[in-house]
């Protein structure tokens, strides 16, 4: 009895593939934070706008979800105790249980904050072994390599 063997050459692994499958993955990543991110400000009179940044360096791809907006910073990271002044008018004006109150300013207790960013940023790293997995898996199938 006699086998024959044969050697099996792989073709290489295309880093084109694994580049833009990658990149997908941070963009997958991203909107999935700015959609949370969105969720956090749902029924705001005030309109935050989200950008999306995607780095890429030889080692690592990093992505950020951020937003400008001072308000949203205060919701998210809280404040100290501070007075509240009026900017334009000489006083304050808010509805009481018996009318309008009128003062020269008010003294706001500070807030802890709901830390969204903290919530959003443990979701998706919760994620993206996952996402990343993914990526190169279909990576290397485009390459011409058979992932289980």
């Amino acid at each position: 009895m006699s086998i024959g063997l044969k050697a099996i050459k792989p073709g290489k692994f295309e880093p084109k593939h694994f580049y833009k499958e990658t990149i997908k993955a941070a963009e997958k990543l991203s909107k999935d934070a700015e959609k949370q991110f969105k969720e956090t400000t749902k029924g705001w009179k005030t309109k935050v706008k989200w950008h999306i940044e995607i780095r890429i360096r030889q080692s690592e791809i990093r992505t950020q979800v951020y937003t400008t907006n001072k308000i949203y910073g205060y919701v998210n990271d809280g404040t100290k105790a501070h007075i509240i002044r009026p900017k334009k008018k000489r006083a304050l004006k808010w509805e009481g249980a018996d009318g309008p109150i009128f003062s020269a300013h008010a003294h706001h207790p500070g807030f802890k904050g709901y830390h969204h960013d903290k919530r959003i940023a443990k979701d998706i790293q919760d994620k993206y072994p996952k996402w990343q997995t993914e990526a190169i898996n279909k990576a290397a199938k485009l390459s011409g390599h058979s992932t289980r």
